[in-house]
């Protein structure tokens, strides 16, 4: 039951991924406001953490390909 959750969820914030808008999803899925801005706000933070910063060797790695 988590996973079938979590899977909702995820397809939920894949369509904000993808640009359509909050209110149209909110209203489609009847997922209050409150709790889609709060999995919003956990998504773009975990997004965040998951990002790899660039150093100036691989930056020069990824230059010279």
């Amino acid at each position: 039951e988590k996973k079938l959750f979590k899977r909702g969820k995820n397809k939920i914030l894949s369509r904000y991924d993808s640009g359509e808008a909050p209110t149209k999803i909110i209203a489609d899925t009847n997922v209050p406001r409150s709790t889609f801005y709060n999995w919003l706000s956990n998504y773009k933070k975990e997004q965040e953490s998951t990002k790899k910063s660039v150093n100036m060797h691989n930056y020069r790695i990824l230059e010279d390909r």
